[in-house]
């Protein structure tokens, strides 16, 4: 991929300043993945996840960075897959999720927060009024058959007793 100049040679014949450059690919597509990454820790902090969505979601991140990393070494490094690749996407990783990822972080957990306070000010009249009307039909139900309330409890207690 990148023009190999006549400078020292490092491993298979490819120059110094040649693996500098595919180093600095590397970089980048670290700091790809990184973006990748930030979208979905944006999804997990918008909608409250389950463990279940959470695992899927990592490992749709893990399918990602390993197809992209599989395509770039096949496309950039003739297929020869080098460790300083691999320290240079994780350098790349780190370096966006640290600086402008946490940055992004920041500033979206503030907006989803501002938006959640005013869509739950704008939704409270409904909420109030919901709550209210299922809170009358649970006091019709409970007085209706107070007698089957109170079997129910005295059941209950009499069998913790006996455990």
């Amino acid at each position: 991929m990148p023009e190999f100049s006549g400078d020292r040679m490092g491993y298979d014949g490819v120059s110094v300043s040649g693996q500098l450059q595919v180093f600095g690919l590397a970089v980048l597509l670290g700091v790809g993945l990184g973006l990748v990454y930030e979208v979905f820790r944006l999804l997990r902090l918008a909608f409250s996840s389950q463990k279940t969505v959470v695992f899927v979601q990592d490992v749709l991140f893990s399918l990602t960075a390993l197809i992209s990393t599989f395509v770039f070494v096949v496309a950039v490094n003739e297929g020869q897959l080098r460790f300083f690749l691999l320290i240079g996407e994780l350098c790349g990783f780190m370096v966006y999720y640290f600086t402008l990822g946490a940055l992004i972080f920041r500033l979206s957990s503030l907006i989803i927060g501002t938006v959640r306070k005013i869509l739950s000010f704008l939704f409270s009249p409904l909420k109030k009024a919901l709550d209210r009307r299922a809170s009358k039909k649970k006091a019709g139900k409970s007085k209706k058959n107070p007698k089957k309330i109170t079997l129910f409890f005295k059941n209950h207690l009499q069998r913790t007793k006996q455990v």
